[in-house]
């Protein structure tokens, strides 16, 4: 309002020296006006005019422009609605493997999935990255009230072909990350594991994976579990664990679980 009033006056100045008035002649009068714009709280589910997300990178930052995550598997993954919404969580594949046994039980990682952008050239065609599971917070309710996310899974594998055959397990992750490409400062998001020697483990009970306290949070925000750089030697992500205790028969056939993923609007 005061930047309105004073270009009025300079404006009124550069008029009156223009006349050939006395440039020190007074204002004969002086008024304000006011200028409007309306926010409200996104609710169409897509944030930013898409319902794609951006690209995760690999740690390193990535960027808005929008992809089309392939979820290894060829799962969909998820995603909520909503202006508080996880605009995107991965589907684990944890590949096709040989029955083994071991006394001290079995380790998987899960795969690297990728994403697909248009490239940046214009032409008609797509630049596909690898990246690790990832999952997309967006918070456009405006202000900056707080979220967490948890997931929770009942630490069992079911035989698709025989829900009776099932098998003791243990879903862990480590090494996360958390990017923002819309300027908005991360430091205040806490993340439960960002290390690469030690697991959380995901339970039946909900596990915070990430959390913006009140004042933080605002915009879209990229979870990353693991890195492509910190890769295996067999191109598998440590950064995502599947564990297999001892002592249990192991099936022919595809084992499925489900996690439960819930976005959070209070700490």
């Amino acid at each position: 309002m005061k930047k309105k009033v004073l270009g009025g006056l300079a404006v009124v100045s550069l008029l009156t020296l223009a006349g050939g008035v006395n440039a020190s002649a007074a204002a004969a009068g002086s008024t304000t006006t006011n200028g409007f714009v309306e926010f409200n709280a996104d609710t169409s589910g897509g944030g930013g005019g898409t319902t794609e997300p951006g690209d995760p990178g690999d740690g390193d930052g990535g960027s808005e422009k929008p992809v089309d995550p392939g979820n290894p598997g060829g799962g969909d993954g998820g995603s909520t609605t909503g202006a508080l919404r996880l605009a995107y969580v991965p589907d684990f594949d944890f590949g096709s493997h040989t029955i083994s046994y071991s006394s001290a039980g079995n380790t998987y990682y899960a795969k690297y999935q990728t994403v697909t952008e248009q490239d940046a050239s214009g032409a008609n065609t797509t630049v596909t990255h690898t990246r690790p599971s990832f999952f997309v917070v967006r918070d456009l309710r405006g202000g900056t009230q707080g979220w967490n996310v948890t997931v929770s899974n009942n630490q069992k594998l079911t035989n698709a072909a025989n829900s009776a055959d099932q098998l003791n397990v243990v879903f862990s992750i480590q090494n996360m990350f958390v990017t923002n490409t819309e300027g908005f400062s991360t430091s205040a998001i806490t993340l439960a594991n960002t290390g690469t020697t030690a697991y959380t483990d995901l339970t039946s009970s909900a596990t915070t994976l990430v959390s913006a306290p009140s004042g933080s949070g605002a915009g879209s925000y990229n979870v990353l579990l693991g890195t492509y750089a910190n890769k295996n030697t067999d191109e598998t992500n440590p950064g995502v664990k599947l564990f297999i205790p001892a002592n249990q028969v192991i099936s022919n056939g595809k084992y499925e679980t489900t996690l439960n993923w819930a976005i959070n609007d209070t700490l």
